[in-house]
């Protein structure tokens, strides 16, 4: 995040933070929670032992995380898929190819492909 939003968002410098601040940036950007406590400390928004206090008792003890909010963005991958839809629309491989590589029937895989 670049250090002008962050400023926005944190303000320059700060004494003690709140979990939901955190909370409410973590869900907003998509940012662990230690990231952005990282981030404030490189930045200069909370001091360097303030970023050990916070470290110490609430991140190494709920390194997921859990109870924190949630990433807006679900967590998946699609590259394998979008390349063999690139290797489709180029020809390198045929639609029978491509479904078999994802374990489909081929009417199933083309039904799910638009070429432009």
């Amino acid at each position: 995040m670049p250090a002008a939003i962050f400023r926005t968002e944190l303000g320059a410098y700060r004494k003690v933070l709140t979990l939901e601040e955190l909370i409410s940036l973590r869900c907003r950007y998509g940012i662990s929670i230690a990231a952005i406590v990282h981030r404030a400390k490189d930045l200069g928004i909370i001091s360097v032992s303030y970023y050990n206090e916070i470290f110490d008792k609430y991140i190494h003890s709920n390194l997921m995380e859990e109870g924190w909010g949630h990433y807006p963005i679900e967590e998946h991958t699609d590259r394998f898929d979008r390349l063999l839809k690139r290797c489709v629309a180029e020809g390198y491989l045929t639609v029978e190819e491509a479904a078999l590589n994802v374990k489909v029937k081929p009417n199933e895989y083309k039904c799910k492909l638009t070429l432009l």
